[in-house]
């Protein structure tokens, strides 16, 4: 006989069976077994159930007492996976869904229903996509079935950027998710996404989850400034000591990076994480950032955090050779902003700062009109001192050869006149000038209790010796006091 023909009656048998079957079973003839699930029951047959049902063969064969009720009562398994598993068996297929395939699944499992389970994740990987990948991964990962996990993994890492958004993203675990960002390539920002999305999901551990997570990924990678304005921003890593300690050592690791990306903007941040963590190459790291404060001075003391910084580090800018500045009045006014800003605390640093700022580069009516009239001169000796002791070095000292070296020069200085002839023309006045005083009612500050002696020198234009004269007026101030007239005395001397 036809090996063929035997073959395709076999299968016309096995088919015409299956359908009799079935048919059977809608019209409820012969059925002698109720498979009960909630409010709904199920008539089949028990050779059928026993013969598809690894579970039912169990229970007939042991003659449990369902099997002697006529009936089994399912507890925790969902109606329409116990109904499918049962037009599985009489029909040899069932109408699976994404929506649904794992209540099938649990039922066929419970069943023990090995070509069900088959059939099910056979439709799981015909259907992959990146909006049900991580539901296959899971559903894979429950029933050991390593060769559909791998198939769905290769779909999640192709569209992983994509599925950091999926509402099952956040039951990845730790290793799984590593290996992903690892393997698929992704930008720095879309990893950094994905550890924020998994941790923030996990409630009251996500900050322990996280801490942990920050450990471990690559953020030597991540770019200097992401890692200062995204990553130290975010509130997890802000809460969490490994976290931002972990970051915090990137940021220093390498000078050179620090070097390249200090700005304006991020000087006084970084200064402050070097002097409160622990950091590496801490001298090399604090050399970078004061030399860079010094080069940028006038543009940092524009910056709100420019009044947060210590003692020690204005004085040092104060001091240092190499601090940038256009001009001396700089240096005052960021004195000035500084001690105002804690003035209670700072105020007894004044003078310190005062004694630093070089007075013969302010001009003598910045000097009378601004300095001295300042609250926090005029209520310190020593900083009165210092301006006193200023005036009275303009009063004895010869007029500077190259006056252009003055600041916002004023009254006291020396100007240059176009020659009309061969005469050859100084800087210096003749010794016949005339000098007139009078006693003004204002005080001098740290001389309240003295009035102020004007004296105005006038030296008249002329031509004396070959050399030619402009006419040139002087006024100085001087307390009225018995050392003022000892000062008034070697100016006569002069």
């Amino acid at each position: 006989m036809n090996e063929d023909y035997i073959k395709q009656t076999n299968s016309t048998q096995a088919s015409l069976l299956m359908t009799s079957l079935d048919s059977l079973r809608e019209q409820n003839i012969l059925c002698d077994f109720d498979v009960k699930v909630g409010d709904k029951s199920f008539r089949a047959h028990r050779c059928v159930l026993a013969a598809s049902s690894g579970y039912f063969k169990a229970m007939f064969s042991s003659k449990m007492k369902e099997s002697r009720d006529g009936f089994i009562d399912m507890k925790n398994v969902d109606q329409n996976g116990i109904s499918q598993c049962i037009e599985f068996m009489y029909k040899g297929g069932a109408n699976l869904k994404m929506e649904y395939v794992q209540q099938i699944l649990q039922a066929s499992n419970l069943l023990q229903m090995v070509s069900l389970t088959n059939f099910c994740f056979h439709y799981l990987e015909t259907n992959l996509s990146r909006t049900n990948c991580l539901s296959v991964i899971n559903l894979a990962q429950a029933y050991d079935r390593h060769d559909v996990k791998e198939q769905a993994e290769h779909v999640l890492i192709t569209n992983f950027k994509s599925v950091i958004s999926s509402e099952m993203f956040p039951f990845i675990i730790k290793p799984d998710l590593l290996r992903y960002i690892k393997v698929s390539n992704v930008s720095y920002q879309t990893s950094w996404q994905a550890m924020i999305t998994w941790a923030r999901a996990k409630d009251e551990h996500a900050e322990r989850c996280f801490g942990n997570l920050v450990t471990v990924i690559n953020i030597q990678t991540y770019p200097f400034k992401f890692l200062l304005e995204t990553v130290l921003e975010e509130p997890l890593v802000k809460s969490n000591n490994i976290a931002k300690n972990s970051v915090i050592t990137v940021l220093f690791s390498n000078v050179k990076n620090l070097e390249t990306n200090l700005e304006i903007d991020n000087c006084f941040m970084l200064k402050n994480m070097a002097e409160t963590h622990q950091v590496p190459n801490l001298n090399a790291v604090s050399y970078v950032l004061n030399r860079f404060m010094e080069i940028n001075f006038e543009q940092l003391i524009e910056k709100g955090e420019f009044c947060d910084i210590q003692k020690n580090d204005i004085i040092t800018l104060f001091k240092s050779a190499n601090t940038k500045y256009s001009s001396e009045t700089v240096k005052w006014q960021a004195a000035l902003k500084w001690v105002r800003h804690d003035i209670r605390n700072r105020e007894q640093y004044f003078h310190e700062l005062f004694s630093l700022l070089r007075m013969h580069c302010f001009s003598l009516e910045y000097l009378k009109d601004s300095i001295r009239f300042e609250n926090l001169v005029q209520k310190s000796e020593k900083c009165n001192a210092l301006l006193m002791n200023e005036f009275i070095r303009r009063l004895t000292t010869k007029p500077r050869e190259n006056p252009s070296q003055m600041q916002n020069a004023g009254a006291g200085t020396f100007t240059t006149v176009t020659p009309s002839n061969s005469l050859k023309i100084i800087q210096r006045q003749p010794s016949n000038g005339v000098m007139l005083e009078r006693v003004l009612g204002e005080s001098l500050p740290g001389y309240k209790q003295w009035p102020t002696r004007e004296l105005v020198f006038s030296f008249q234009a002329g031509e004396m010796m070959g050399k030619l004269y402009k006419a040139q007026e002087f006024v100085s101030y001087l307390p009225d006091s018995h050392e003022g007239w000892k000062v008034r005395y070697l100016i006569n001397k002069v």
